[in-house]
């Protein structure tokens, strides 16, 4: 492996001082991380999750004494269908009992479940104010499977309509009204204006006394060192195929110094940086 990294920091090199291609030199370097990846890290498939068995998934306050009582249910509708006796009529009693055991319990345990809730959001919110505002997110309407929102307004004559052609009337007209206002435009004075033309000339004469040499100087080996450690982990890759994890190590680093060092410097950079993958992402609730 190390006598792959200094073929490739020459061919690197030679890439950029030489023949002056930055996209072969980007090139060795990809090529030479995705093979100590495929080498050292083993590929894991990912478990996608049925759809049907995802909406399947049970309520928060579920436990084991709910699933006794719903298996006794189904087991004893099971019975009560598949009957063809006299006792037909018996088992659909056993049945219509043990429903009612199960919907009793499942409301109690709902109940006991929102109180707790309740209780955590009150002790949050006196407690942890970013830990509540996330619970207060997780209440959205998705959670409680609604299909549509509810669109009402407020008629001029004070009436409640939720018809769709009003309320979205209702809503072109409040927002025309609220950015194309004419009196706002106007609403100002001679001192006003006067105040607003001395700021924007002080803010431009402060501009033009900042020294802004420095952001042209060499990127230096600490930047790019610092932006590596500063990226995130665990996000999916681009393009290029390489995972930021990677990167952080004394070889990459001085790597990818050379490669950004030659594309500030001259002003290039390989052509696969000016591409990007947008993958849609369905969601497991909606078809």
């Amino acid at each position: 492996m190390q006598k792959l990294l200094q073929d490739t920091i020459l061919r690197l090199e030679h890439a950029l001082d030489r023949r002056r291609d930055v996209d072969s030199a980007f090139k060795e370097l990809k090529n030479l991380l995705v093979t100590e990846i495929e080498l050292t890290c083993k590929e894991q498939k990912q478990n996608i999750p049925n759809k049907r068995h995802h909406k399947n998934n049970r309520k928060p306050y579920w436990n084991e004494e709910l699933q006794d009582l719903w298996d006794k249910a189904c087991k004893a509708e099971k019975e009560w269908t598949s009957c063809k006796t006299n006792a037909k009529s018996t088992l659909r009693s056993i049945y219509v009992q043990r429903r009612k055991n199960f919907d009793t319990f499942n409301r109690k345990s709902k109940r006991r479940y929102q109180i707790e809730q309740q209780n955590q959001l009150h002790y949050l919110e006196g407690h942890n104010t970013k830990d509540f505002w996330k619970s207060i997110g997780k209440l959205g309407l998705a959670n409680e499977r609604k299909t549509q929102r509810i669109y009402q307004v407020r008629t001029e004559n004070g009436e409640i309509t939720n018809d769709t052609d009003t309320v979205l009337e209702r809503w072109k007209t409040e927002y025309e009204s609220a950015f194309n206002s004419v009196d706002s435009c106007n609403n100002y004075d001679d001192t006003f204006l006067a105040d607003i033309k001395n700021k924007v000339r002080n803010e431009n004469n402060y501009r033009k006394d900042i020294d802004v040499s420095g952001l042209n100087r060499e990127i230096s080996r600490e930047e790019v060192k610092d932006a590596v450690y500063k990226a995130k982990l665990g996000k999916a890759i681009g393009i290029d195929e390489i995972p930021s994890e990677i990167l952080r190590n004394d070889n990459c680093i001085d790597l990818l110094h050379k490669l950004v060092k030659f594309c500030f410097t001259e002003g290039q950079v390989p052509e696969e940086w000016l591409t990007s993958i947008i993958t849609p992402i369905s969601s497991f609730s909606k078809d």
